[in-house]
């Protein structure tokens, strides 16, 4: 019966896999709303006890040792310069890029901010778990409302320098924007690193 069709094909993880894939790549370019359950789906992907990433693995016999390419914010020279804020884009882009394990690339810095180091895996369960991406509840620490902060206040302002091929300007940002930057990099870096799975996983 076609029902039964239906719920086989939900059932099956390489659907709900790609689905999954599929939504984070079309939140990408969301407003804030999108993004934040872009972070959700991530969790889910990576984050979850029994993550949906290593089940695949395990039901597809695929290598697990998904290999991230980013940018490695520790090797900006202004970090022990006593710097409020850094911030920069963890996407490689045009920049040179460093290879990490899932476990290395969700301990990735992405930004230090009051003395405090932030990570990608912080970015994700603030964005989960309080901030509405999975369900919303109240900071579990003051670090982590401090990260809240960060993406909540527009009136926070700095600095910053873009540079390119042919210039240098600065401009000014709020840290809500390249907050929601960072969730956009983390996307990306994240679709890069899963694009090998999901091709075999349509194959």
């Amino acid at each position: 019966m076609a029902w039964l069709n239906l719920f086989d094909n939900y059932m099956n993880l390489r659907y709900i896999f790609l689905s999954t894939v599929d939504d984070i790549r079309q939140k990408l370019n969301g407003e804030k709303y999108h993004l934040l359950k872009a972070c959700g789906l991530l969790r889910h992907l990576f984050l979850d006890g029994k993550c949906m990433f290593y089940q695949l693995c395990k039901e597809c016999n695929y290598d697990r040792n998904i290999i991230f390419k980013a940018h490695d914010l520790k090797n900006d020279p202004m970090i022990n310069k006593g710097t409020l804020l850094i911030w920069q884009k963890i996407s490689p882009e045009n920049a040179i890029h460093t290879k990490f394990t899932l476990k290395e690339f969700l301990a990735l810095v992405c930004l230090h901010y009051m003395g405090e180091q932030f990570t990608v895996k912080d970015v994700l369960r603030a964005c989960s778990h309080v901030m509405g991406g999975v369900h919303t509840g109240n900071p579990e620490s003051e670090r982590e409302k401090l990260l809240c902060d960060w993406f909540e206040d527009s009136n926070i302002q700095f600095g910053a320098r873009i540079e390119t091929d042919r210039d240098k300007f600065d401009i000014i940002l709020r840290s809500d924007e390249t907050a929601f930057q960072t969730i956009r990099d983390i996307c990306e870096v994240c679709l890069e690193a899963l694009r090998p799975y999901e091709e075999r996983a349509k194959a």
